[in-house]
């Protein structure tokens, strides 16, 4: 009965999941944060990258299998073939962060871990390239769809995991901002990161090794009973709901400055209240 519900409702599913990521990604290009000291606010630009491209990609899924009027003949493969891209460079910019985030916390940085992502997106970008020298449509589908696997396996897992690793490696310099509190919107992110990496970096529409006969999502939903859209779904909600709610530690630091900044100056007043007086008793005597 769910599954059959969740079967009818799958745009409404793709809407909801690209609509998390993209005000995910919104809200974190919106804050202000220039101010910062956090490490992550070195990084968190590249998520909200991130976000944006995914969702503008995960809603390519709405239309692309329609006809679309104001697209004329233009033929599906080559939306197919744009929104590959741009999935792929949203699973990038999530590697690309997951990576500096980690580099940025550790005591000695991996200089060579920085070009990480953009060897690996090359490498991907080479594979991909094959399709335009096929001339079949039904291979170039086929190639289509193996190639997003692969970007799929190569950026999306560890993209995911090394996300989950750099937030988690965040909880010491949180804590000490909210006294030794661990909040649960961070815990909640590093879980959604960790969950995102397989049901989108291992679990992938085609088999095309030993790996994808055992996590593809026939298997997923034959283990399960429900398409793995809807876990992606659930998790992108979960993902956007911490760190929306993880952006307000921006504004706490904030409020900590200027709580920090009055006491200095009610310091340096008194002080320099006090040498105001103590010059005036030295005139006097």
């Amino acid at each position: 009965m769910m599954g059959t519900f969740v079967n009818l409702n799958l745009m409404a599913l793709y809407f909801l999941y690209g609509l998390s990521f993209f005000i995910m990604g919104t809200a974190i290009a919106l804050q202000y944060r220039s101010y910062s000291t956090f490490r992550l606010a070195n990084s968190i630009n590249l998520l909200a990258v991130f976000g944006i491209l995914f969702g503008l990609g995960e809603w390519a899924n709405l239309f692309i299998p329609a006809k679309v009027p104001n697209l004329g003949d233009f033929p599906i493969w080559k939306l197919l073939v744009i929104q590959r891209l741009v999935l792929a460079l949203a699973y990038f910019f999530l590697l690309a962060f997951g990576i500096n985030l980690i580099n940025n916390s550790i005591k000695r940085p991996i200089p060579t871990w920085y070009v990480l992502p953009t060897v690996i997106f090359l490498g991907w970008m080479i594979l991909f390239s094959r399709f335009m020298f096929m001339t079949d449509l039904p291979q170039i589908y086929s190639w289509l769809l193996h190639s997003d696997c692969w970007s799929r396996y190569l950026l999306a897992f560890p993209g995911g995991v090394l996300t989950g690793m750099g937030l988690f490696m965040q909880i010491p310099q949180v804590k000490k901002l909210t006294d030794g509190l661990e909040p649960l919107n961070l815990w909640g992110a590093i879980v959604s990161f960790f969950l995102f990496s397989f049901v989108n970096g291992l679990v992938i529409p085609y088999e095309m090794g030993w790996l994808s006969t055992i996590f593809n999502y026939h298997t997923f939903r034959h283990f399960w009973g429900l398409p793995v859209e809807l876990f992606r779904t659930l998790i992108a909600v979960l993902a956007t709901w911490s760190i929306t709610s993880l952006l307000s530690i921006f504004e706490l630091e904030k409020q900590r400055r200027i709580l920090e900044s009055r006491r200095l100056e009610a310091v340096y007043r008194e002080r320099e209240r006090f040498a105001r007086d103590l010059h005036d008793d030295i005139i006097q005597s």
